[in-house]
C-alpha cells in the first residue's frame, strides 16, 4: 500500500527523512517549546505527511500555484472554527515481518492539549478518506490500524494520569528540549 499511497499524494507534503531508522520531526512555530517528536523504528518502511504547510503545486497551465491553507475548499469562519484542523503529521507504516498498514498521526502541543482530539479526529477521517479512495482507484481492499501520539512539552504530572484516563487511544510522549522521549514505532504498532 505505501507504494499507491506514495502515488496518491503530492510529493510537495511528504517529508523527505535523512535516516529512517530515527528520525525527527519538527514543530517549525517559534514560539513552541515542544520543537521535536522523536521516532525510532527497526525495519519496514515509512512515509511521512505534512498536510498542514504552505506548499506550490503546478496548474493545468504550467503556472506555480501557492496552497497557503490546509482544505481550501473549507470555508475559514469563526461560525465553523476547527473544520480545517489537523495533526501535524501522519506517518504510514509498514513493517516486513508483518505486512500490515499501520499509520501513526503524530501531534505536538506546548503546554496545552485543548484542540489536540479535534485535530488528531480530523486526520483520522482524513486518513480514512485516503484509504478509501486509494482502494477505490486502484481496486484494491486494504485495511488499516491507527495509532495517535502527542508529544508535549508539559512535564508528567496528574494532567498526564488525567489525560490517558480520558484518551486512552492516544499515547503520550514528553518533548521539552531537556527531555525528548522515543516513539518505538514497532511497539506502539503491536500493542
Amino acid at each position: 500500500m505505501l507504494e499507491e499511497v506514495a502515488k496518491s499524494i503530492v510529493n510537495s507534503y511528504r517529508v523527505n527523512l535523512l535516516n529512517e531508522e530515527t528520525f525527527d520531526l519538527f514543530e517549525h512555530n517559534p514560539n513552541s517549546i515542544c520543537k521535536i517528536a522523536r521516532f525510532k523504528k527497526k525495519n519496514g518502511k515509512v512515509l511521512v505527511y505534512k498536510f498542514d504547510r504552505v506548499v506550490t503545486l503546478m496548474d493545468s497551465k504550467g503556472q506555480n500555484i501557492e496552497i497557503k491553507t490546509i482544505f481550501p475548499f473549507f470555508n475559514d469562519s469563526e461560525a465553523i472554527k476547527g473544520l480545517k484542523a489537523m495533526a501535524d503529521y501522519i506517518i504510514f507504516y509498514q513493517g516486513e515481518i508483518n505486512a500490515n498498514i499501520n499509520v501513526i498521526i503524530c501531534n505536538m502541543k506546548s503546554e496545552l492539549t485543548g484542540n489536540n482530539k479535534n485535530q488528531m479526529d480530523a486526520a483520522e477521517h482524513f486518513v480514512y478518506f485516503i484509504l478509501n479512495s486509494i482502494n477505490r482507484q486502484f481496486h484494491k481492499s486494504y485495511k488499516i490500524k491507527i495509532r495517535k501520539v502527542l508529544f508535549t512539552s508539559k512535564t508528567r504530572g496528574i494532567w498526564y494520569d488525567n489525560y490517558r484516563k480520558n484518551n486512552n487511544m492516544i499515547m503520550l510522549y514528553q518533548s521539552n528540549g531537556d527531555n525528548i522521549e522515543t516513539c518505538q514505532i514497532e511497539d506502539i504498532c503491536n500493542s
